[in-house]
């Protein structure tokens, strides 16, 4: 956490993008899901306020890896494909993005053996965040 004030406190607001992502997952870790969801979604949110897009994908890919961690591979799988998708994530994001939803994928699949899950429509972006950060089921 005192990487996190040092950041702060410098008003590098991309960086701390990513320390509030690398927070969010090291807490999943440590078995605080609900202190993992709230650095996520500070993370989100201000990626969002900051306009950067390159960070915003950064964020969306991290709430997909711990929504996925979290039992959520369907709404972990729509994160993940709109970050794939994206042209502004960066090449090796894109990449891991793509590798989990395949285990999204994997782990959709006996639940839906006999038919293939409809693929959701695509968001606008600010409409995806604001989805992302909704309470989960």
């Amino acid at each position: 956490l005192e990487a996190l004030e040092r950041v702060r406190e410098t008003g590098q607001g991309e960086i701390e993008v990513t320390v509030l992502n690398n927070l969010a997952l090291l807490e999943h870790a440590l078995g605080d899901p609900a202190a993992a969801l709230g650095r996520s979604a500070q993370a989100l949110a201000l990626a969002r306020r900051l306009r950067a897009l390159p960070k915003l994908m950064q964020a969306l890919l991290a709430r997909g890896e711990l929504l996925l961690a979290l039992g959520q591979p369907e709404r972990a799988a729509r994160l993940l494909a709109a970050v794939g998708e994206h042209p502004a994530t960066v090449s090796y994001e894109r990449a891991y993005a793509r590798t989990l939803l395949a285990r999204c994928s994997a782990e959709v699949a006996p639940q839906h053996a006999s038919a293939e899950p409809d693929a959701p429509e695509p968001l606008a972006l600010d409409a995806l965040v604001a989805w992302a950060l909704e309470p989960l089921a």
